[in-house]
């Protein structure tokens, strides 16, 4: 007996086609098979019209499955379809997303934009006990990628690097090394800072992300921060070193960004706003070490956070904001913004009121700067909601996952949410209300990318 058949969608999530016999009117069953497993059956019985005009079937040939769990996106899968009675296969496809979603690997523009010719140090973790400060900055690069790490203000006491091979960054190429460094700050100075040190253009062109920095010591203002006052920012698994640490980093890169693409540093503003600034993560060492005469205005939804900083931090403002605009600004009366960790958590709507009022406060031409979710973010999440994945490679944009951390804290339980961004939307979406200068892949604690941008 004749069979023919094809698949049109294979994807982490699904597989769909059609499948005739000569008979037309006569259901076929389709077996599907994954790396060579069988996981289910399917019956090729959907009205297709483009079957029926092409005269293959009568039209009632098309099958669609659902994967009982979506596969994982960061590895290879081989799909297989074959009819159930005969064993005739349908032609086998080769389903590897990251291959996919990898610009510049084929010469095709991918979804994301994605540049994997980047490299970064991030720094999440670390603890100081005795003076001494034991961190574990994560280096990421070209598999080839030949780097040391120059330490200002502090002598290093023990240096190690592992090299690991993650399956994301595998997939997209890349290398990852982990960096364990002990050592003492000098006397006298009140931060030390790593570089990650390579001639090669490539770190040049990268070179605002490519050097982290910890306080010589646990910063005073930390102290009076209680664990609710950490995880309504940053969630369940951090600590208050952790919370200091990552606040201290990002408050260090932020004035680094600015000092690559602006030529200015936060102490040369006059008004700057933090919009989510929490219990003052990062405003707090921006305002303590970089700028100390900045006025610095923090904004957040979060009433216990917003009560806190206003009780516990007079040298900044504590602002509360409500769920949708506006501030309670004037036009154009900050010479600089930056939202960490703020559209990660917005639908797509919403998005766009906040863009346009972020756009509103901040004067003509000044820098503005956004973390989005990372494509690692992205992939991690994918594994187990492969539907999330979709969206943003159909859309660009993803906002169905609701965030239980802080989001359950709220009235409007639904408003927060884990939203994800492709960077090709970012680019066409966010330039009606900014230029966008550079986007620093996965430079914000590793799952977050820096969008940096100038107000137009």
């Amino acid at each position: 007996m004749k069979v023919i058949g094809a698949i049109d969608i294979a994807d982490n999530t699904q597989v769909a086609g059609w499948l005739a016999g000569e008979e037309f009117g006569e259901s076929r069953f389709v077996r599907i098979f994954v790396d060579n497993a069988e996981i289910g059956t399917a019956i090729a019985r959907n009205f297709r019209q483009d079957l029926k005009d092409k005269k293959i079937s009568d039209g009632n040939s098309g099958f669609r499955f659902i994967f009982p769990r979506p596969l994982d996106p960061l590895v290879g899968h081989d799909i297989r379809v074959e009819d159930r009675d005969t064993g005739i296969g349908v032609r086998q496809t080769n389903v590897r997303l990251p291959s996919v979603i990898s610009a510049n690997t084929d010469g095709k523009e991918s979804f994301f934009g994605f540049d994997k010719n980047f490299v970064n140090i991030r720094l999440r973790d670390g603890f100081v006990k005795d003076g001494v400060w034991t961190i574990w900055p994560r280096v990421i690069g070209p598999a080839d990628f030949k780097f040391d790490i120059v330490c200002t203000g502090a002598e290093i006491n023990e240096f190690k690097v592992s090299s690991e091979r993650s399956p994301y960054w595998s997939a997209l190429g890349l290398q990852e090394w982990t960096v364990k460094i002990v050592l003492t700050p000098e006397a006298n100075v009140r931060y030390v800072v790593l570089k990650l040190t390579d001639d090669s253009e490539l770190a040049n062109r990268c070179k605002a992300v490519c050097s982290v920095a910890v306080p010589a010591k646990i910063p005073s203002y930390i102290t009076s921060m209680t664990v609710e006052n950490v995880t309504r920012v940053s969630g369940p698994t951090s600590t208050i070193e952790q919370f200091a640490v990552s606040g201290f980093n990002t408050a260090y890169r932020l004035n680094e960004i600015l000092k690559a693409h602006f030529r200015k540093e936060f102490r040369d503003f006059k008004n700057c706003l933090d919009w989510g600034i929490g219990a003052g993560r990062v405003a707090l060492p921006i305002k303590h070490y970089f700028a100390p005469d900045l006025r610095l205005v923090g904004t957040d939804i979060d009433d216990f956070n917003i009560e806190f900083g206003q009780k516990s931090y007079p040298e900044l403002e504590f602002v509360r904001s409500r769920l949708l605009p506006p501030l309670p600004f004037a036009d154009q009366l900050f010479d600089t913004v930056y939202g960490i960790s703020v559209f990660t958590h917005l639908t797509e709507g919403v998005q766009f009121a906040w863009l346009e009022e972020l756009r509103r406060v901040v004067k003509t031409g000044s820098p503005v700067i956004m973390t989005v979710h990372s494509e690692m973010a992205l992939f991690d999440v994918s594994r187990s909601r492969g539907d999330v994945l979709l969206e943003v490679s159909k859309f660009g944009f993803s906002d169905s996952l609701i965030d239980t951390n802080l989001g359950s804290k709220l009235e409007a339980q639904t408003y927060y949410r884990s939203t994800f961004h492709g960077r090709k939307y970012i680019l066409e979406k966010w330039s009606k209300y900014f230029d966008i200068l550079a986007c620093y892949t996965s430079a914000n604690v590793g799952v977050q990318d820096y969008i940096v941008m100038r107000a137009k």
